[in-house]
């Protein structure tokens, strides 16, 4: 569902929602990472990677998911993951993804583990796979809308997104700056 006056939303803001939909259908919450997230907190980016944070506890139930279930776009499993730019190749940036897969048309989809990623934050609790019916922690945010987000601008492709219902958790902007100053100083000459 999109405001009205507004242009549809882009193909990968629907394959992020449905991800995530699916996800938390299987009691996972989950949470927006990566360069996808600097866009939607007014970051300018060019990388189709698509970036997701789960709980530890729920990789191999995630693998699952992504590997059995129909999105809008093909996913298709990784044939070498040790080299492959998404995964965990040298050329990728710290931390490297749990898990991932590429998409039809753009590069790909990867898991992030909290411990890696949001290690500061306590466990994501399993009523955030239900980010519409639970009060959200103080340091997330809907991906659409909030006052924690900025307006969507299309000419930039940044910004909110325009899915008004969407189910796309991230976190919001202090919390993403202080990750990723974490994870500088943690990974300083790895």
């Amino acid at each position: 569902m999109t405001t009205p006056g507004t242009k549809a939303p882009d193909s990968t803001e629907v394959l992020i929602d449905s991800v995530a939909r699916a996800l938390n259908a299987a009691g996972i919450p989950c949470v927006l990472w990566g360069h996808l997230l600097w866009a939607v907190h007014g970051v300018p980016t060019t990388s189709p990677w698509v970036d997701l944070v789960i709980p530890d506890v729920s990789l191999e139930a995630a693998k699952g998911i992504l590997t059995t279930s129909r999105f809008s776009k093909a996913l298709v499993t990784c044939p070498d993951p040790t080299t492959c730019d998404a995964g965990s190749s040298p050329g990728r940036q710290h931390p490297h993804p749990a898990f991932h897969m590429h998409i039809e048309g753009m590069d790909s989809i990867a898991l992030h583990l909290q411990s890696e990623t949001l290690w500061f934050l306590p466990p994501f609790d399993p009523s955030l796979a239900n980010p519409r019916g639970c009060q959200l922690p103080l340091y997330l945010a809907l991906a659409c809308g909030d006052t924690a987000v900025l307006p969507h601008q299309s000419r930039l492709g940044m910004g909110a997104f325009q899915l008004d219902q969407t189910m796309v958790l991230i976190p919001k902007a202090h919390v993403l700056v202080e990750a990723l100053v974490g994870i500088a100083a943690r990974d300083y000459g790895k």
